[in-house]
């Protein structure tokens, strides 16, 4: 009986690491699956005997690509593939900007500037916070003895500058740290969305995923024959 009882104890002691430790490996590994699900790849399309290459690229490349070939000569539906296929996925890397941080929400989207945001605002907004929690931390050991020995007041506001600079640079830090990762939750947000209306209209695809090449090309011989009767008119 004892020992089971000092059996079940090891089990529950080593079984809790392990549990977890699972747990995060699961979780890790299905960030990752996600990660690269959400990745913005590029997708090769022939347009008149050349391979040409969407997504996986900036917003400004995918406008460029965009004027320089006529994605109209595709096919309806493979112009409606494309677009799922290419589209930015947007609540995913918002999520991980809001989690995660360092704009790696941004870096899935290929938005340079929102990931070199992130990293900045992350790095300095942690290094202040760092910075201050280390002041609190040397006042604390070799300037609050001092104080307590002489029983003057010791919080902020008192005479001691050191805690006053301490508690200040840490809390502007944490609050820095927090509104920056508000602001990297949203990035994600709008580029995803200029992006993929981007996409959209370069590919000839309406709000509710209509064809819109069909009405401008339709449109021109109306108005040649509207021009052609106003001559016969005329003359």
């Amino acid at each position: 009986m004892r020992r089971i009882t000092i059996g079940l104890c090891l089990l529950l002691l080593l079984g809790s690491p392990l549990s977890a430790g699972v747990k995060s490996t699961l979780i890790k590994g299905a960030a990752k699956g996600i990660d690269a699900f959400s990745t913005n790849t590029s997708h090769a399309v022939e347009i008149g005997g050349e391979t040409v290459r969407v997504g996986g690229r900036s917003l400004s490349n995918l406008k460029k690509t965009f004027g320089t070939y006529d994605f109209s000569i595709l096919p309806y539906s493979e112009r409606v593939e494309l677009y799922n296929d290419a589209k930015l996925s947007i609540a995913w890397p918002a999520f991980r900007n809001l989690t995660v941080g360092f704009g790696k929400g941004s870096e899935l989207q290929g938005d340079t500037a929102g990931e070199w945001f992130g990293i900045i605002s992350d790095g300095v907004s942690i290094a202040a916070t760092g910075v201050g929690i280390t002041l609190l931390l040397f006042d604390f050991i070799f300037i609050f003895p001092g104080h307590a020995a002489l029983g003057e007041e010791y919080w902020f506001g008192s005479s001691d500058k050191l805690l006053t600079a301490a508690l200040t640079t840490t809390f502007a830090g944490a609050g820095a740290f927090a509104l920056g990762r508000v602001i990297q939750a949203i990035l994600p947000l709008s580029y995803g969305s200029r992006y993929n209306k981007t996409l959209r209209e370069g590919l000839g695809l309406g709000k509710k995923m209509e064809d819109t090449f069909i009405f401008e090309v339709g449109a021109a011989p109306t108005m040649e024959r509207g021009v052609l009767l106003a001559a016969r008119v005329a003359f």
